[in-house]
């Protein structure tokens, strides 16, 4: 166990990371496909003809 410290430790050091970083979030496009009422597959109505081609 002390190793893998150890070896972590001299890791960090070797890219000079300082630690944190944090999550971060991003908006992504809605699905492009979704079901219809009958559970078919469809092109999501959000999209237009330009964003497909």
């Amino acid at each position: 166990m002390k190793f893998t410290r150890i070896l972590m430790m001299i890791q960090t050091k070797a890219v000079g990371w300082k630690g944190g970083g944090g999550f971060r979030y991003y908006r992504l496009a809605p699905s492009l496909l979704e079901k219809d009422k009958w559970g078919n597959w469809v092109i999501n109505q959000e999209y237009n003809a330009a964003m497909l081609a």
